[in-house]
């Protein structure tokens, strides 16, 4: 079942589509376009009492409003989410050579280098081991960038695995920018870039936000990397008071 069909079964069964204390809807903090359409359509279309049961996928040629159908799910395309597979063969005396066949592949087309990767047995299909088996293999950096930056949800499970794994800890604008280049390239769609950037703000904010819940729990008021001039930015806790 993927976030789609989830989201609309909360929704169903009561879920509460309330505001946040900072006064954000739930549409707003959505950020695959799907699961907003679902929220969205839900809103207009809100049925009088909740439906029991898992919704049903509906076929890829449906319109959104549905052709006179009451029920909210029959209208609704849902793509699936990551979900780890199983490898179809294994080839232990030939795996150095997969190994960089399967990088030749993502260096042509991501998408189709992961999927030979898995399948063999290369690599596990968890996104941490993707991710750290195309750095430790040094996969095309402009590749890495532009396949991270997509909206898939496959693409974008390894793009948050990725970003939540970089040391952006005591960090400025720049120095987070430079954590990030180091193992991709920035994409050349400035779309994309958006949605890098986006992600990088986002854990960037809660790796210091934690750091400095932490700081409370323990009493250190004092200041997390104090400045250093000759740095020439803002980092680490003095950024984010800024």
């Amino acid at each position: 079942m993927g976030r789609q069909d989830v989201s609309l079964y909360l929704l169903q069964m009561g879920a509460k589509t309330s505001k946040t204390a900072r006064g954000l809807t739930p549409e707003k903090l959505c950020s695959h376009p799907h699961t907003k359409e679902v929220v969205v359509g839900f809103e207009e279309r809100r049925p009088k009492a909740p439906q029991v049961g898992i919704p049903l996928r509906s076929t890829p040629n449906s319109e959104f409003s549905g052709s006179g159908s009451t029920e909210f799910g029959a209208g609704l395309h849902f793509e699936p989410f990551f979900v780890p597979r199983e490898p179809v063969l294994h080839e232990p005396r030939h795996r150095e050579e997969l190994q960089h066949l399967g990088i030749s592949i993502f260096n042509r087309s991501p998408g189709h280098g992961v999927a030979f990767l898995v399948a063999l047995g290369i690599v596990r299909d968890f996104p941490v081991e993707i991710n750290n088996f195309l750095v430790r293999l040094a996969a095309d950096p402009e590749k890495m960038g532009d396949y991270l930056s997509e909206e898939y949800p496959t693409a974008q499970t390894l793009r948050l695995e990725f970003l939540n794994s970089l040391p952006l800890l005591g960090t400025g604008v720049i120095s987070a920018l430079e954590a990030v280049s180091r193992d991709l390239m920035l994409p050349r769609s400035w779309t994309k870039v958006d949605r890098l950037l986006r992600g990088v703000a986002h854990f960037w904010w809660k790796q210091h936000e934690e750091e400095l819940n932490d700081r409370k729990v323990e009493g250190n008021q004092g200041a997390f990397n104090p400045q250093d001039p000759s740095q020439g930015e803002l980092v680490g806790l003095e950024l984010q008071r800024a």
